[in-house]
């Protein structure tokens, strides 16, 4: 099994986009709980989940395009390693992007369903 800091030093520039859109997730979720009564950022927040898939998405492609521009321009020695150094960043990208979504997803519907409920008591106050 790979370790973290490998799969995450191997995925490239896209690992701290995900990582920073990830914690910027976790920040909003935190404003959101604090602040349930005065702002609602579910929409925002099922964004940012989006965002983070997407960006693994996007490392994912760009590690297929860097892996078959290197095979193309390689000698037939190197080419079996470039393909395969292309193909970790691809799939290391893609895993960290649903290691970090899946709980954000998880995550996101709990903090609404609480500002669902904390605006339904708020209006029958009213």
């Amino acid at each position: 099994m790979v370790d973290p800091v490998t799969m995450f030093a191997d995925g490239g520039p896209f690992m701290y986009l995900i990582m920073l859109a990830g914690g910027a997730h976790l920040i909003a979720l935190v404003i959101q709980l604090v602040l349930a009564k005065q702002v609602d950022l579910t929409p925002l927040l099922w964004a940012g989940v989006a965002c983070i898939i997407l960006l693994g998405m996007l490392g994912s492609m760009m590690g297929f395009i860097l892996a078959f521009h290197a095979v193309a321009k390689a000698s037939p020695e190197t080419k079996q390693t470039l393909l395969a150094m292309g193909m970790s960043v691809s799939m290391y990208t893609t895993a960290a992007s649903l290691m970090v979504a899946l709980p954000s997803t998880f995550f996101t519907g709990i903090v609404a369903s609480v500002v669902r409920t904390v605006r339904m008591r708020e209006k029958a106050v009213e």
